[in-house]
């Protein structure tokens, strides 16, 4: 890099953000495939170098997961990533469980923690990481429902505490 230099980049299959006339650009790459980037660098000598490398556009993994449906609290709700070829991280959205929030694999399955016993129900964001052998991410989130273990106190014989029944 030389104050006395002047640059000129090209770009292919990408775009260029800001200028292209700075000693170092950022390319935005479009579509899976091949690019080239290209520069037109004249030093103060005068001397022009013209390189160009060709660039190999790697695609991004898809990180998709179904929502199982609600279970009950400490009770195990399995995820499965759809796909094949990648590797997978999971957070569960549940710091409560410690380091068991989180997970590695295309198969996960989690105990969540509602920390209340009652009849309501708590809803978790569960996260998935997709990673291609490329080092590309991917991520995605859902809500999962998770419903509060049952509360069966008695408060006097033949009485008890209305609740909901997990199954």
């Amino acid at each position: 890099f030389s104050p006395s230099n002047t640059y000129l980049w090209t770009v292919t299959g990408g775009t260029i953000s800001g200028s292209n006339t700075e000693s170092t650009v950022t390319v935005i790459w479009g579509a899976t495939g091949s690019g080239f980037v290209g520069l037109a660098l004249t030093t103060a000598t005068p001397c022009t170098h013209n390189p160009s490398v060709l660039i190999t556009i790697n695609g991004n993994p898809s990180a998709m997961f179904n929502v199982p449906p609600p279970v009950c609290a400490n009770q195990p709700m399995n995820f499965t990533a759809i796909g094949s070829g990648l590797t997978y991280s999971w957070d569960f959205g549940d710091p409560a469980s410690g380091t068991s929030n989180t997970s590695t694999g295309q198969f996960a399955t989690h105990y969540f923690q509602t920390g209340v016993i009652g009849c309501g129900t708590k809803q978790f964001s569960v996260s998935l990481t997709a990673t291609n052998s490329n080092g590309c991410t991917a991520s995605v989130t859902h809500n999962v429902t998770i419903t509060q273990i049952p509360d069966v106190t008695l408060i006097t014989p033949g009485l008890a505490k209305p609740f909901t029944l997990c199954s």
